[in-house]
């Protein structure tokens, strides 16, 4: 494990793990924090030298900090939707909306190697990494 990676210790509930390191890590409470799959990476190749130019890891979920202990962390989940339940009317808003002209590529070789998100499960021991 490197000096910046830390483990999932405990899984708390669907919304929430404990990770080794805590104040003594340095943690504050606007650290985001990443879950990597440590199997699942691509590798970035200049394709006419094969030289790798950068390794991307997959990443399972992002997680903020709920509470800092000395040595342990409190994640949580990222909030997917927010409502008030007391609204009575709905407001609509409207905003600008930019579209790119769009690039002739070959469609069978785009791949979005940056985005690095994967559905895999989460588990005890998985590496974590503040973002």
């Amino acid at each position: 494990m490197g000096e910046n990676e830390y483990v999932i210790t405990n899984i708390l509930s669907e919304t929430e793990v404990i990770i080794s390191g805590g104040k003594d890590a340095g943690f504050k409470t606007s650290d985001i924090f990443l879950i990597l799959d440590d199997d699942k990476y691509i590798k970035i190749i200049n394709p006419k030298t094969n030289k790798v130019l950068d390794i991307v890891y997959m990443y399972k979920d992002v997680l903020k900090v709920k509470e800092i202990k000395d040595f342990y962390t409190i994640l949580e989940s990222e909030v997917t939707e927010t409502y008030n339940p007391f609204a009575q009317v709905q407001v609509s808003s409207y905003a600008d909306v930019s579209i790119r002209k769009k690039l002739n590529v070959d469609a069978s070789q785009v791949n979005n190697v940056l985005n690095q998100r994967i559905n895999s499960k989460i588990r005890i021991g998985d590496t974590v990494v503040k973002k």
